[in-house]
């Protein structure tokens, strides 16, 4: 069992699953959880429970998709939120609730494609968009500047 004072949790690269997600109990002290570079799907995501009081999410480079996005549940209070190299699609992006605080998103590497930036939903407070590697081409920044 964590400690119930955790406010940083990195597990990068250690190669965690489905299972290994889903057993994951975290403390509701949480304010930071790094989860980038492992195995885990949409089924460790249906069933990741984050704490109300994370601030910075990072889960990249995993298997989540489209059905993993529609799955995640994300806090008010998320400032930071890292979903690059995830087969997400504009259609993952559509299904996603985005915090109305957040100041970070990367989206980079994914495959977001020319209509999916018409569903990425700005809050008035981001302040770094990244969503290089997405081949959005003209068309696409086009919808991202005048939707």
């Amino acid at each position: 069992m964590l400690p119930c004072a955790l406010e940083e949790l990195y597990l990068c690269e250690n190669k965690i699953g489905d299972v290994g997600i889903r057993g994951l109990v975290l403390p509701d002290s949480l304010r930071t959880l790094r989860l980038t570079d492992n195995i885990f799907g949409s089924n460790g995501v249906q069933g990741l429970r984050l704490p109300s009081k994370l601030e910075y999410l990072n889960i990249g480079g995993n298997y989540i998709g489209d059905e993993g996005v529609k799955q995640l549940v994300l806090p008010d209070g998320l400032l930071e939120l890292n979903l690059h190299e995830n087969n997400i699609s504009s259609e993952g992006l559509r299904q996603l609730d985005f915090p109305r605080g957040l100041q970070i998103l990367d989206l980079s590497h994914n495959m977001i494609g020319i209509g999916g930036t018409k569903h990425i939903v700005f809050a008035p407070t981001l302040r770094t968009l990244n969503i290089g590697g997405n081949c959005i081409g003209d068309a696409g920044i086009l919808k991202l500047i005048f939707p």
